[in-house]
């Protein structure tokens, strides 16, 4: 069994470096432990001569694990896009029959939650298909995911590797749903460039311009922070944390847009500041405020009212973590 050469074979590292040694070869011997995906492959390679209509698209599960295993083996990036691409689409089309067609008539908080409902159920389909894939080639496909698709256990280490192959990317299915990656870089010492944010979210035209989404990453590089925190269809939810210096300032918990409790750290680590509302989410009354000197003794408590926490949070709370 063999692979004719054309410009697509020569992004394989394991066909180049078999033609190092025969650059004269017209075909190249396929891995027989992989017959079973010669054909996606073959068609992959030959698209070119097909007038770019595609011959062969996966139509299960199994059949991406062939296809994503033999990427790996064949250590080809152009190839493994190709079959994330059509693996994204998809789990996608397995769950947009949540989404109406004629989505523009439809009430807006009505389509959010169908969003949110979409997401989820690729999130699903996707965690369990996963599971039947060695950790080498899991970890190729994770560097080629939207963000929403990615474990949240995920290393720091993959994360800045994931981080600069996907900012500023968008990836665009039917029925108008964008999902973007949004980045902004800060150009230091006139003219490398840094990370300044990077943050998650989509959009389905015409009804959702854009609203944030996921996860949002701020980098102040002049002051050595970070800030971590999260958004649900364009709404504050779980907990925002600062670090400066790699230690951790401050912690808000957002529910559902609304802060349930705000904490900030002295520099050497003792608790600073903190308050916790009570109450239920949609009309938290009053929380307890307590502050403490760096060495942990108690400053001053009382109750304050959420309005004016709201109104005043720069002034009660540590008003920089510089």
């Amino acid at each position: 069994m063999k692979i004719k050469v054309t410009p697509k074979v020569l992004n394989s590292t394991f066909f180049t470096s078999l033609l190092e040694f025969r650059p004269d070869l017209k075909n190249v011997p396929f891995p027989e432990q992989y017959v079973s995906s010669y054909t996606h492959y073959k068609n992959y390679i030959n698209n070119d001569d097909n007038n770019g209509v595609e011959k062969c698209t996966l139509q299960d599960y199994k059949q991406f694990k062939q296809q994503f295993e033999l990427c790996h083996y064949l250590d080809d990036k152009q190839y493994l896009q190709y079959c994330m691409s059509q693996y994204l689409n998809f789990i996608y089309t397995a769950n947009c029959w949540v989404i109406d067609c004629n989505h523009s008539k439809q009430d807006k908080h009505v389509m959010k939650n169908k969003i949110k409902q979409l997401f989820d159920g690729m999130v699903s389909c996707h965690e369990e298909f996963m599971q039947m894939l060695n950790d080498n080639v899991q970890y190729d496909i994770k560097l080629l995911l939207p963000y929403f698709l990615l474990p949240e256990n995920i290393s720091d280490v993959l994360f800045d590797t994931w981080l600069h192959l996907n900012h500023n990317k968008r990836y665009v299915y039917e029925n108008g749903i964008t999902f973007h990656h949004i980045s902004k870089l800060q150009t230091v010492d006139g003219d490398k460039q840094l990370l300044k944010m990077f943050k998650t979210g989509y959009s389905l035209q015409p009804l959702i311009t854009y609203q944030d989404h996921g996860m949002c990453y701020e980098w102040d590089t002049v002051h050595d922070t970070k800030t971590i925190g999260y958004y649900v269809l364009g709404i504050r939810h779980g907990l925002t944390r600062t670090w400066h210096s790699g230690l951790l300032r401050q912690e808000i918990k957002h529910v559902n847009g609304k802060v349930k409790h705000h904490k900030c750290w002295h520099p050497n680590g003792n608790l600073a500041t903190c308050v916790e509302f009570h109450g239920d989410h949609n009309d938290y009354s009053e929380g307890l405020l307590e502050t403490f000197y760096e060495d942990s003794k108690p400053c001053s408590d009382g109750y304050i009212s959420y309005k004016h926490y709201a109104e005043y949070v720069n002034t009660i709370f540590i008003n920089t973590i510089m």
